[in-house]
């Protein structure tokens, strides 16, 4: 079945590790949760934030995703990110 990739990137304390956020997201995001990367960080935030980017990629195994589905599990797996490292979304 095809997977459905969705980025997210996240504003943190700079003192936040990629891996807790991730751990985060991982733990929200649910069951078809196939693979979580982090592929940027950006320091220049400001306030000692910083900005994680990671691409969440979701898959069912018999069936095609539908964009409600993975948009709600998307939102699940950043409101666990928020509820255990402060992470909020980054909208700029």
């Amino acid at each position: 079945m095809p997977a459905a990739l969705q980025d997210v990137a996240l504003i943190v304390d700079s003192t936040m590790s990629a891996q807790s956020v991730e751990s985060a997201l991982r733990e929200g995001a649910g069951e078809l949760l196939e693979s979580i990367t982090c592929f940027d960080r950006y320091d220049k935030i400001g306030d000692g934030k910083i900005s994680l980017a990671f691409t969440l990629t979701f898959r069912a195994p018999n069936r095609t995703l539908t964009g409600e589905e993975v948009s709600s599990m998307r939102e699940a797996a950043t409101a666990m990110a928020f509820a255990k490292c402060g992470a909020v979304v980054r909208t700029a």
